[in-house]
């Protein structure tokens, strides 16, 4: 009998102590610097599953991104995008892409821990496991250079987005992360936002597990989440000695040598697109 007792209140003592550390449904996980990245591709992961309906198939924007509705912190405005997050447990993903021909049109895979492995150009099938991937979720972005002062341009930019095929056997899944704090989060992401105003460019932000800076991943993904590889695209930031909203400034653009497209954007503060004045050409840009 009182081996029964004893035992009667070690199982309750262990049910209480259960019940006092079982979370709420309705508790967040505190974001720090050694989760901020995972957090912050949740967050954009999210975005484009319930804003855009994008999981386990494409959602094509078919116009450029809109300055009132910017996703992603910046972002170009030279191309439009094709996103979807997929589910890599519910089975590998195949997702075809068409001939581009001469035009700009590229795909790139971005894992929940912010890898990213060189973009895909070639047309065909390109299949994506949890194996190659290292992540249960995985966001894709297709970027199609587009004239959006030319119609017939877009026309013919919504047909190669129409002519993207998703397979996935098992699909789509079910999304499921955590529900992170976003006091905590906006607070880990302005303190690394002072660092990225130090930082010169992303060239050891972005890339595949082993070939980045930890540090520099860490700030990327706060100031430029999503950005491509460096042997993708180059990404310059340049912020002026005078930085304080009446100096004038000039910057005067020559041939740039490359055979993809390249392009000048002007952020605000907070690395979002403003409204800006007219460019003029002469002999270059003059920004």
């Amino acid at each position: 009998m009182k081996t029964t007792m004893i035992f009667a209140v070690l199982l309750s003592t262990a049910n209480f102590a259960a019940a006092q550390t079982q979370p709420s449904a309705d508790a967040t996980v505190p974001v720090t610097v050694d989760n901020f990245v995972r957090a912050e591709s949740d967050l954009y992961f999210s975005a484009v599953v319930v804003k855009d309906g994008a999981f386990g198939k494409f959602h094509h924007n078919r116009e450029l991104s809109p300055l009132d509705d910017q996703k992603v912190i910046r972002q170009n405005r030279d191309t439009m995008y094709s996103v979807a997050v997929f589910d890599l447990d519910a089975g590998p993903v195949t997702i075809t892409l068409p001939n581009a021909g001469k035009r700009f049109m590229s795909m790139q895979v971005i894992t929940e821990d912010q890898y990213t492995p060189p973009a895909i150009y070639v047309p065909g099938p390109h299949i994506l496991t949890r194996q190659k991937v290292g992540t249960r979720y995985v966001l894709v972005a297709i970027r199609t250079l587009v004239n959006p002062s030319d119609q017939e341009d877009v026309k013919t930019v919504h047909a190669l987005q129409d002519a993207v095929k998703v397979s996935q056997n098992g699909g789509p899944g079910r999304f499921e992360v955590p529900k992170w704090d976003p006091a905590s989060e906006k607070k880990v992401r302005e303190a690394l936002l002072v660092l990225a105003s130090t930082v010169k460019d992303t060239s050891r932000a972005f890339g595949l597990k082993g070939e980045v800076d930890p540090v520099q991943r860490l700030i990327g993904a706060a100031s430029a989440w999503g950005a491509n590889p460096p042997k993708d695209a180059t990404y310059l930031n340049v912020v002026p000695t005078k930085n304080d909203g009446t100096t004038v400034y000039k910057m005067k653009v020559d041939h740039v040598p490359v055979d993809g497209f390249w392009s000048v954007s002007v952020y605000n503060a907070d690395g979002f697109f403003q409204a800006v004045s007219r460019l003029k050409r002469n002999g270059g840009f003059n920004v």
